[in-house]
């Protein structure tokens, strides 16, 4: 009988120990330093997925926009910002953002982005700018959006 034990429970201890290895390895924890948020952020926005952007954006999240010496709150609060949102990807179904560069300095996130899209009838086909991100705690509170230029017609790759 102890010979038909001992495998038995070895073979559960394994399983069981498999089991939680696998576990674990699904569990990793979030990278939540400033740069890997944005990165984040950056790959929902490109993947349209409103629900993993609201993730990593805090519920006081305040977008601007700033032009000259001029800052206008865009938008104020998480829901307000899906709401945006969702409207840009209404009207921009086709946009995707490529990160230039990205660099950080303790909870600042400097970035250089360039969305694409498929040329309107004016001709844009996409933008470049620059964005500063606020990062505390895993989680964009801020984000400054500097004033883009348009890129015309056809964007290359």
């Amino acid at each position: 009988m102890r010979t038909v034990f001992l495998p038995v429970l070895l073979a559960v201890t394994v399983g069981r120990t498999a089991t939680a290895g696998a576990q674990r390895a699904v569990a990793s924890p979030r990278d939540t330093t400033p740069e890997a948020v944005v990165r984040e952020y950056v790959a929902a926005f490109n993947a349209k997925d409103l629900d993993a952007m609201m993730r990593v954006v805090a519920s006081e999240f305040v977008w601007m926009s700033v032009s000259g010496d001029s800052l206008t709150d865009v938008g104020r609060g998480v829901d307000a910002f899906r709401r945006m949102i969702a409207g840009y990807f209404r009207a921009v179904p086709s946009a995707r953002s490529e990160l230039r560069t990205i660099d950080a300095t303790g909870p600042w996130v400097t970035t250089h982005e360039r969305t694409r899209w498929d040329a309107s009838p004016s001709g844009v086909g996409g933008q470049t700018s620059l964005v500063v991100y606020e990062v505390r705690d895993g989680l964009i509170r801020h984000a400054w959006f500097y004033p883009s230029l348009e890129l015309l017609g056809e964007v290359p790759e």
